[in-house]
């Protein structure tokens, strides 16, 4: 197994220049904005959830299923953690970074953007708290102020660990974080509940429900504050975003998406690494060693990038509030707050983009990796001679579909963010829906433009 600039193999030779991608992204956005502004004049979205959402009752096979996909999720968080300490050290012959890293990471959030937010109802920590009887709401809740922030910590620690701080190659040092992640996680549904932890506290938790959002299958609370399980629903892709709540840190946790991804791509390009090269003599030459000097640079371009994309939005929303004349609060909170489920569809197409090829390639490991988890020479399943197939996907094909996703995930914040503007002129006398989103409209074309800079660099490089 090789961690190989997220499974590209190849040089892409695309059949018209680079800027013409940039320019043909650029002219979409418009020429969308412009359709938008002439076309759609009043809230529409609300309405047709509203119309097209259906109540969804699972069944009594699904609710066994559930029982089973949890007790399968348990199964393979004690097989991760014990393949980690107790398995090979060597990185192609050990099963636990290949899940943590390319299905764990990346293939619950390609299934939750999809279908729904399925990792709440099978996360092997809340079935584990639920076997201890830990209730799903605890006395000791967590404040309202802290909002997601908690979960924007543990997201930010994780994507330091995997860009910056070279975990995957390290397998006892995975084991151990993974093992730390689990109790913590576990005594956090114990002080906090399942609920609270789930939403608020556990990173991957709060990552895929921000994602789960995007799909078709979702909660549907009419009473944000109830205490009671929430319903499920049936419901148009993208729709979902309406229902997403404004906490604290909502923006800058889905900001941090956009701009740990962000650094992802900017470190792969050659204007990166020849400025980290030249950066780390220096720091050599004072008494810095060379692999910490290395981190101390990616620290800085993760916080970077991170705190750029959480700032270009806080100011353009800010902007449009000024064009707008929006009011600095909304019934969806403040106007950053309002405009934030928009950024989710971006952030999406930043996760296709930079990491369905990696995620294409190297999920095929599993299939050699079941039949010896732990590298003792096993072949449980006859599968041990399994090779990926790189041939499956070309460079250029690769391209054509980030392409694809960064315009799509663009436009469709597009249309969320102008939709939502026009519920908040609605909601107030004066204001300025259309002309708000001029500012949103730039931003749009920044991150566009930055998103194919950061992939075709990566690609070619």
């Amino acid at each position: 197994m090789v961690f190989v600039a997220h499974g590209i193999q190849g040089r892409a030779d695309l059949p018209v220049p680079i800027q013409a991608f940039y320019w043909a992204a650029a002219i979409v956005l418009v020429v969308s904005f412009v359709g938008l502004a002439i076309g759609w004049r009043r809230p529409l979205l609300a309405a047709l959830l509203e119309r097209t959402a259906r109540p969804w009752n699972p069944g009594r096979f699904a609710r066994t299923a559930l029982v089973v996909a949890r007790a399968v999720s348990v199964a393979l968080l004690l097989l991760v953690i014990a393949t980690a300490l107790f398995g090979s050290t060597d990185l192609n012959s050990n099963f636990a970074p290949i899940w943590v890293f390319v299905v764990w990471w990346i293939g619950i959030a390609l299934v939750a953007a999809t279908v729904g937010d399925w990792w709440r109802a099978v996360h092997p920590i809340a079935a584990i708290a639920r076997l201890l009887r830990i209730p799903e709401h605890s006395t000791g809740r967590l404040p309202a102020a802290a909002g997601v922030w908690p979960a924007f910590i543990g997201l930010l620690a994780f994507t330091w660990l995997e860009l910056v701080y070279p975990t995957a190659a390290n397998v006892r040092q995975l084991g151990w974080l993974v093992l730390a992640w689990a109790i913590a996680a576990l005594l956090a549904t114990w002080r906090f509940g399942i609920r609270d932890t789930l939403d608020r506290i556990e990173p991957f938790a709060a990552y895929t429900r921000v994602l789960g959002h995007i799909g078709v299958l979702g909660e549907r609370r009419a009473d944000a504050d109830s205490e009671t399980d929430p319903s499920l629903e049936r419901r148009p892709p993208v729709l979902g975003l309406l229902r997403l709540r404004d906490v604290p840190g909502l923006a800058p946790f889905i900001g941090l998406l956009i701009g740990s991804v962000s650094f992802d791509g900017l470190s792969r390009t050659i204007w990166w690494k020849q400025r980290v090269a030249s950066a780390t003599v220096r720091l050599v030459e004072r008494g810095v060693e060379p692999i910490h000097a290395q981190r101390i640079l990616g620290t800085l371009g993760l916080v970077m990038m991170v705190t750029l994309a959480i700032s270009a939005f806080l100011l353009f929303a800010r902007l449009a509030a000024i064009v707008g004349r929006l009011p600095r609060r909304t019934r969806f909170g403040s106007v950053a707050a309002a405009f934030a489920p928009s950024l989710a569809p971006i952030a999406f197409a930043y996760v296709i983009a930079h990491y369905f090829s990696f995620f294409w390639f190297q999920s095929q490991q599993v299939v050699r990796l079941a039949s010896d988890p732990f590298g003792r020479g096993w072949n449980l399943f006859g599968t041990d001679s399994f090779q990926v197939d790189y041939t499956t996907l070309s460079a250029n094909a690769i391209w054509i579909v980030q392409v694809v996703a960064i315009v799509v995930g663009h436009v469709l914040a597009l249309v969320l963010a102008h939709d939502r503007a026009l519920e908040i002129e609605a909601d107030t006398p004066g204001a300025r829906g259309v002309r708000s989103q001029w500012p949103m409209l730039a931003l749009m074309v920044l991150y566009t433009i930055g998103g194919l800079y950061f992939l075709s660099e990566g690609l070619n490089s």
